[in-house]
């Protein structure tokens, strides 16, 4: 099972997370947009930064807001981050309208069939060769295709179009819709294509680890309880200790039938969040499943 990490907290920590992120053997990490004075609107300059600032991890966004963006912009981005960190850069896409202040800031909003259609220009613009600035210094691996959402319609979307699918388990409403029904939504839908060659299902959720469960609720509350800062579902998707929270990560990946998880862990101070991202690195064992993978084997 591979295990990554999906940021939407306060940018300035994003060094430190990452540096915990390649050490303690998460798969990729992920930075978001958000338009809030607490988070980051800016996922290609964030996504920079952290493969800067890391060797081996993969890198990306998740995602674009894209019915805010032009789709050769988000196109010549990723290729200059491709041309600097080979190998490493995701691409993902999300539908979120951005706040209420995005249609004045970005000159509207793109409704659905013409965000349906920026998807498919951008998928053109960087799948073809030469098709975007800076793309003559190509990078040699595939780039991974994502879209990320909250619904079976966002879910047989990704599929139709041929790209992985991260589902944002933590922003969907609660019993909305089965979950093994979102994996088999995207799977029966999927067409292979430019974007991707077979289907690949990920979910995202957020939680707290502690010492013990109690330690792990304070955290969560704690987190929540600190103004103006994004608010995932009322009740974590995983809580308690190291080892309790990784059983309950094992199974929400199970009642998916995923292929990974992108995860956080809240708490109301940096060191609390890095003691849980590595606590629970440790009682996942990602460290050793990196250390396999780099040797070579399964």
């Amino acid at each position: 099972m591979r295990v990554s990490i999906l940021d939407i907290q306060a940018p300035p920590d994003l060094p430190e997370v990452v540096a915990v992120a390649e050490h303690a053997g998460y798969h990729r990490y992920w930075v978001s947009e958000h338009h809030t004075p607490l988070q980051s609107a800016s996922p290609t300059v964030a996504t920079a930064i952290a493969a800067g600032v890391s060797d081996r991890l993969r890198v990306g966004m998740g995602g674009v807001l894209l019915r805010l963006h032009a789709p050769m912009r988000v196109a010549a981005d990723i290729a200059l981050l491709r041309a600097f960190f080979p190998g490493r850069i995701d691409l993902g896409i999300a539908g979120a309208p951005g706040g209420p202040d995005a249609a004045v800031h970005f000159g509207g909003i793109a409704d659905d069939a013409d965000y349906r259609g920026r998807i498919a220009e951008l998928i053109r613009l960087v799948t073809t060769p030469n098709a975007a600035p800076c793309s003559a210094f190509g990078d040699a691996a595939p780039l991974e295709l994502w879209l990320c959402g909250a619904s079976a319609d966002s879910a047989r979307l990704a599929g139709e179009l041929g790209m992985s699918y991260a589902y944002h388990h933590h922003l969907a409403r609660p019993a909305a819709e089965p979950r093994a029904g979102i994996g088999a939504a995207y799977r029966d839908a999927f067409r292979p294509g430019a974007a991707g060659a077979a289907p690949y299902f990920a979910i995202a959720g957020f939680g707290a680890v502690g010492g013990d469960a109690a330690e792990a609720r304070q955290r969560w509350l704690a987190y929540r309880s600190t103004a103006d800062r994004a608010r995932p579902q009322s009740e974590p998707s995983f809580s308690g200790s190291p080892a309790g929270a990784a059983a309950q990560i094992e199974a929400l990946v199970a009642s998916y039938g995923a292929d990974e998880i992108l995860i956080d862990c809240f708490a109301g101070k940096l060191d609390d969040r890095l003691d849980g991202l590595r606590r629970l690195a440790d009682s996942l064992g990602l460290a050793a499943v990196t250390q396999r993978a780099d040797d070579g084997g399964a």
